[in-house]
């Protein structure tokens, strides 16, 4: 479903995403390495980001066709 180019809306997906994987797996790491607080910090302000975030039609442009 992510992976489909054309249909996928990023800035949508990205919150769920970084909600699902990254900031679970950063947290748990925290308990063996507790200075990686900063790292927590910075991907829940991405996550703050990409909530807030409209992709335009500009923007989709970056996803080239592939016509082979």
């Amino acid at each position: 479903m992510l992976c489909d180019r054309k249909t996928v809306n990023v800035a949508k997906s990205q919150p769920g995403f970084i909600g699902f994987i990254p900031l679970p797996l950063f947290t748990t790491l925290q308990n063996i390495l507790p200075d990686i607080s900063g790292v927590i910090k910075n991907i829940k302000s991405n996550k703050e980001t990409w909530a807030s975030y409209v992709e335009t039609e500009e923007d989709k442009k970056v996803y080239p066709d592939k016509k082979n």
